[in-house]
């Protein structure tokens, strides 16, 4: 008695139905590893985000500014003409900010700062989200562990910067210089903003003195995977010296 073998066609229909069973789960396999992967970076970057934020808190808590002065009356303050104020331009606004043509500091380096990096762009047209911007601080000790020490006050700036396509916030030491240290990477959009003392929102100040300092700090970030971030920072500011 002869056994039944099988068709060309049951072989092809097997063989088929079996690599569809091996594609779906490798589909499946595939899904779950992707899903991983997404909940594993948002992880990371929340880690980041509450890292930052622990830096930018211990910062903005620990800021110096320069002993006070004697006050100008109205009269006393130097002032300028309609028609310097027209000739002037937008340069004006640097030169209000405390800047030369150059991008150099016209007068001492600045307490606080929030402006381009490059202040040779500080410019009415262009605002934090635009180019690479920082808030330039004088802080009474390191706000990372990894941050250098340092006897006296040190000065640093948390910055915006464009890496690729993405945006990157950064602590960079400037007073005793090391490397930057990252914060935060993979943003799809980093602002910044202070209240001013006359509480106005912008993203241009520089401050000397303590009555100079900002009412509050802004901060907005967004990383590519969805995870965002809305920070007010209350400062405190003591007096001290920058040397």
């Amino acid at each position: 008695m002869h056994s039944r073998a099988f068709t060309l066609l049951e072989m092809v229909l097997a063989s088929a139905l079996a690599a569809f069973v091996v594609l779906a789960a490798l589909g499946m396999f595939d899904f779950l590893y992707r899903d991983d992967y997404i909940l594993a970076q948002r992880f990371t970057q929340r880690q980041d985000l509450s890292r930052a934020h622990g830096a930018l808190r211990r910062a903005f808590q620990t800021m110096v500014a320069a002993p006070p002065t004697p006050e100008q009356s109205a009269a006393d303050q130097p002032q300028r003409s309609e028609l310097e104020e027209e000739m002037f331009g937008d340069e004006s606004l640097r030169a209000q900010m405390g800047f030369d043509d150059d991008g150099s500091s016209a007068g001492p380096r600045p307490y606080f700062y929030i402006g381009p990096v490059d202040t040779r762009r500080i410019d009415k047209n262009i605002h934090t989200g635009d180019t690479a911007w920082r808030i330039e601080v004088l802080l009474t000790q390191p706000p990372t562990a990894l941050s250098p020490s340092a006897n006296g006050p040190i000065r640093g700036a948390f910055e915006a910067v464009e890496d690729g396509r993405n945006w990157r916030l950064q602590w960079t030491p400037i007073n005793p210089v090391a490397e930057p240290i990252s914060l935060v990477e993979d943003l799809a959009y980093c602002f910044m903003e202070v209240a001013s003392p006359d509480n106005q929102f912008t993203d241009l100040l520089r401050a000397q003195e303590q009555r100079e300092f900002p009412r509050s700090i802004h901060i907005q970030l967004g990383t590519r995977d969805g995870a965002e971030a809305d920070w007010l920072f209350e400062p405190g500011v003591t007096i001290g010296d920058s040397q």
